[in-house]
């Protein structure tokens, strides 16, 4: 069964069926039966979508099985959202040594949330190892970043910062889970010896736990803190720090407004906790009603934490494309109601 999932996630094929003999004659020596279908060599999709987090976008998306040489496979992608844009291709190579398969991309972004703009242009080299219910990654991002904030002057930062990111999937499905977890853990950072504007160095966790409750109800317990260790915020990049509210985040709050206040617009900081308890139970076939409690908030200086409170109601769909949320929210530091649309709750 491992053996079929890794073949299966390779993208190689489009279905692995892998049977075994149950002759027990063969019991020292069972003779392994693999069947395959191949992907079709090249690929082109088209998306469009919505959500309260990035508003209505498109996406366009090209795959290539035969990149410059057998084995290597690309993925080059054009998405155009209200809140971010980009362009990004990633190259697939083939495995080295202990399973590692290197991976090379780049990456143009513009983003413009709460009043804060920034365009970043990037090139990752990257080392991932996927084996059974856990995946590595090992990368190092040349990244250049300009921002310009509502209120203040321009920036511009340049950075190589090296991250590990050590990811676990233990849950009994993987599209609609009932009993299990997901985590996630990153440490990583750089130096301002090479490239670098300045040193930090950056610590992340997040994970879901599923449990659950009755015949048919769930409990849904979720989890994020992070930390970034450096003498200020100032020239690092953006995608290295934290922003909270939103879907996906405390909800009851706009997309990225807990931050930091910077003249009219709202930054990412250095600190976040964010912690979420959700219970979810069937009222028709495919349908959840939920109930929740969202808690969190960013800040620069661990000293100011203090959570910010939202909490609600709604309703949950298996749709064809995931989990389709749609949700009522309070936001009790803004004593504001809010709603907030998503697809998918997964990492």
């Amino acid at each position: 069964r491992d053996f079929q999932s890794r073949l299966q996630r390779t993208g190689y094929f489009s279905s692995v069926y892998v049977t075994i003999s149950n002759n027990p004659e063969q019991a020292s020596r069972v003779p392994i039966q693999v069947a395959v279908v191949e992907n079709t060599q090249r690929k082109m999709k088209v998306g469009a979508g919505y959500s309260t987090d990035q508003g209505a976008g498109v996406e366009l998306r090209y795959e290539d099985s035969l990149t410059f040489r057998p084995g290597w496979r690309s993925v080059s992608i054009l998405k155009l959202e209200q809140r971010e844009q980009s362009a990004s291709t990633r190259v697939q190579m083939v495995p080295i040594a202990y399973g590692f398969q290197p991976i090379i991309s780049a990456e143009v972004k513009r983003t413009d949330i709460q009043n804060d703009q920034s365009a970043t242009g990037r090139i990752v080299g990257q080392l991932q190892r996927i084996r059974g219910k856990t995946e590595l990654n090992l990368s190092l991002d040349l990244n250049y970043e300009w921002s310009r904030t509502s209120g203040t002057d321009t920036s511009d930062v340049s950075s190589l910062p090296f991250n590990a990111s050590w990811t676990r999937r233990d849950l009994d499905a993987l599209m609609y889970p009932r009993q299990g977890y997901v985590i996630n853990l990153q440490g990583g950072g750089a130096t301002d010896l090479i490239f670098s504007n300045t040193p930090f160095l950056r610590l992340y966790a997040r994970g879901n736990y599923y449990h659950p409750l009755g015949a048919r109800g769930t409990l849904l317990l979720r989890g994020e803190i992070g930390a970034v260790e450096a003498s200020s915020s100032d020239n690092i990049p953006s995608d290295y720090l934290f922003r909270a509210g939103g879907s996906q985040s405390v909800r009851g709050y706009e997309y990225g407004s807990l931050g930091i206040p910077d003249g009219d617009a709202i930054v990412p900081g250095r600190y976040i906790g964010v912690a979420s308890i959700e219970f979810m139970h069937p009222v028709a076939p495919g349908w959840q009603a939920a109930v929740f409690v969202d808690a969190g908030n960013v800040v620069d200086d661990i000293r100011d934490y203090q959570a910010k409170l939202g909490y609600g109601a709604g309703i949950r769909w298996a749709s064809p494309l995931g989990p389709l949320n749609f949700d009522l929210a309070y936001g009790e530091a803004d004593a504001t109601w809010r709603v907030n649309f998503s697809v998918g709750s997964l990492f």
